[in-house]
């Protein structure tokens, strides 16, 4: 049955090539849910899986390469310290350190595997397929962003991607439905054929009697922290649409349909991503109300949508005071997900990770032990420990450099706004759960967002 899915994806892929940058940044939002379904057969690939997300991403930057001036973008932004010079360094850091390093310190290190086959399993560093499979996933990643600023020399393109992700949302939604549902009534394996990674799957992990919502994805944080992702960037990326059905009820409606899928989550780190959202929302407005001019379109509705907030929050306030037994549920699950979290065997655990990553940063001499080298339970620490202290520090004066430079078109500098913004309660989620150094798509895409309309006044040459 698996091989129908395998067969439409390869036929929607290839659809989608040939339909050009559009198609493909759809699809692409389209699979990210799918994150435990392998696109290619896993006893094809000696047991490597290989998810729909990077495969479409590597056609999408293969589509932009091709296009009109695509490659004069790519190496005019690469050139330019404030468009992707930094990132690449980061790449080519990346590269060496991965290279040389698990040769360099063989069998000298202590490192967690990212294959990891038992909970708290440890082992000598060396080169393994890791390495080769990690690298290339970061390299998708780094590209994509290249591919984003290309793709983005049409102003139209930056509403196309709201669009897309709008559905991948919807996509989303739907598999979380399907996996309550079809738990609910005995028919859980409906989805198996979906569920075809060769890594380890937690899709009917319990909190008590309360079943876990994973959607397609390997375990309950993965879907959560997914959820956020598309979330926040909803929400802060509407106010870039004029006045519509889309703005005003449909993306409204989803952004409280993937709040619901959140809590069903019941991941501690998806649960403080929410906390973090509410932070950025809050930090948002008062920026927005004291810190922008009056005449400034970006302060644009911002008393609105104070008013709205303060009104669902007065709602939600006076509904747990008058029925408070309806809240016990969700009571439960944050009490057990959030507080009792540092008691749990998969605190422990995670620790463990990231206590040896540092440890092997360290015994390195700050240089790394190479990409896949080590598996972390934080996106800082895996990418210290990665790509050692000088790779970590060139990433990160990169995402400095995204929040400190202008941008000086007016139309681009509402979706540079609500990229930033948006980044940070991915990053925060990142932080907490990510096993590796690699940033992933949907950051890719808001990097590129950003650079685009950083470096729009120099590009404006290669426009369509």
């Amino acid at each position: 049955m698996n091989y129908i899915f395998i067969v439409v994806f390869w036929i929607l892929l290839i659809k989608s090539f040939f339909d050009g940058g559009k198609g493909l940044i759809k699809l692409l939002f389209f699979v990210m849910p799918f994150g435990s379904f392998a696109v290619i057969p896993p006893e094809l690939t000696g047991g490597t899986t290989i998810l729909a997300g990077p495969i479409v991403a590597m056609f999408f930057v293969f589509s932009q390469l091709i296009s009109i001036n695509g490659l004069n973008v790519s190496v005019a932004a690469l050139s330019n310290i404030k468009a992707l010079l930094l990132l690449f360094l980061f790449w080519l850091v990346a590269l060496l350190v991965t290279l040389f390093l698990p040769g360099v310190f063989n069998k000298e290190v202590l490192i967690v595997p990212v294959n990891l086959k038992e909970a708290y399993s440890v082992e000598l560093l060396g080169y393994s397929v890791q390495n080769i499979t990690q690298f290339l996933y970061l390299t998708i990643s780094i590209l994509t962003v290249f591919s984003i600023v290309i793709y983005l020399r049409c102003y139209e393109n930056y509403l196309m991607l709201i669009k897309a992700v709008c559905s991948g949302s919807v996509v989303l939604i739907i598999t979380g439905f399907l996996d309550l549902v079809l738990n609910n009534i005995g028919l859980e394996y409906f989805l198996d054929p979906l569920r075809t990674a060769e890594y380890s799957l937690l899709a009917n992990s319990y909190v008590g009697d309360i079943k876990r919502v994973v959607g397609v994805m390997p375990e309950a944080s993965s879907f959560g922290s997914l959820c956020i992702s598309f979330m926040v960037v909803l929400y802060f990326f509407r106010r870039c649409l004029k006045q519509s059905f889309l703005r005003d009820l449909y993306i409204p409606i989803l952004i409280v349909l993937l709040l619901l899928f959140v809590v069903l989550s019941t991941s501690s780190a998806a649960y403080v991503g929410l906390f973090v959202f509410v932070a950025t929302c809050l930090a948002e407005w008062i920026f927005r109300y004291f810190f922008l001019n009056k005449q400034d379109f970006l302060r644009r509705s911002v008393k609105k949508e104070f008013n709205v907030a303060f009104f669902m929050v007065f709602c939600f306030v006076l509904l747990f005071l008058m029925v408070p037994d309806l809240f016990d549920v969700v009571l439960v699950l944050f009490n057990e997900m959030v507080f009792n979290k540092m008691q749990t065997s998969s605190f422990d655990e995670r620790s463990m990770w990231s206590m040896v990553s540092l440890q092997a940063l360290y015994d390195t001499y700050m240089l790394g032990v190479g990409l896949g080298g080590t598996r972390a339970s934080s996106s800082i620490v895996a990418l210290f420990s990665n790509v050692g202290l000088f790779g970590g520090v060139i990433y990160l004066l990169f995402i400095l450099k995204s929040y400190m430079l202008p941008v000086y078109d007016s139309y681009l500098r509402l979706f540079v706004w609500s990229a930033r913004w948006s980044a940070i309660p991915i990053l925060a989620v990142g932080a907490l759960v990510s096993t590796t150094a690699n940033f992933g798509l949907f950051l890719a895409v808001l990097w590129g967002i950003i650079t685009a309309g950083i470096s729009h006044t120099y590009l404006l040459k290669y426009r369509y």
